[in-house]
């Protein structure tokens, strides 16, 4: 028969030392890392890669008078869409009736380096208006990430001079998230909106 814990003869028990388990893992405890390793910079290499274009280029993007040159690879993994359009030319065009310029460079920005163009310079309703262009073309590519990335930022950024057009595009695409958001928005700043 076993003694009760605190009773058992066997066992050295001093609280007041701080003995056992508990002390011996704090006390052996592994120092910090000496090295820590820097974070990834395939995001900016990506970036050098489309900025450098043309000399390691297998593709040309047409889209009216503009082209821009881009990666076949990094279509096929990121805008598999855009990628199917290639022709045996190695060109794709784009009727600019179709998507702007400006979208297919945003749209190309975000592909190579998985972030939004820098729009720092720009005020809130030009951010917005950016954004509801580039929500169309990445619903029309199938960039499932980038879409739903635009419409956290117009869902987040709403404003009374901007809730009317950002309406339209969510009824446009039947984005129901965004359309919720803009009618709670709308009810809630009845008196506002122009």
């Amino acid at each position: 028969m076993r003694l009760p814990f605190k009773a058992d003869p066997h066992l050295y028990r001093d609280e007041s030392k701080g003995w056992g388990f508990p002390s011996l893992m704090e006390r052996t405890k592994a120092p910090p890392p000496c090295l820590t390793a820097p974070p990834s910079e395939v995001s900016k290499d990506l970036a050098k890669l489309l900025d450098e274009g043309v000399p390691s280029a297998d593709v040309l993007i047409l889209v009216g008078a503009e082209s821009f040159a881009a990666h076949s690879f990094v279509l096929w993994m990121r805008c598999r869409e855009l990628h199917d359009q290639i022709t045996s030319s190695s060109c794709i065009t784009i009727p600019d009736s179709d998507v702007q310029a400006a979208v297919i460079r945003d749209l190309l920005h975000y592909s190579y380096t998985d972030t939004l163009p820098g729009m720092d310079d720009l005020d809130s309703a030009q951010k917005a208006a950016k954004i509801r262009a580039l929500l169309p073309a990445a619903v029309r590519y199938k960039i499932d990430r980038l879409k739903l990335l635009c419409e956290s930022m117009l869902c987040t950024s709403l404003e009374a001079g901007t809730v009317v057009a950002t309406l339209a595009v969510a009824e446009q695409l039947q984005l129901t998230t965004l359309r919720s958001a803009c009618i709670k928005f709308i009810a809630a700043a009845a008196g506002q909106i122009e």
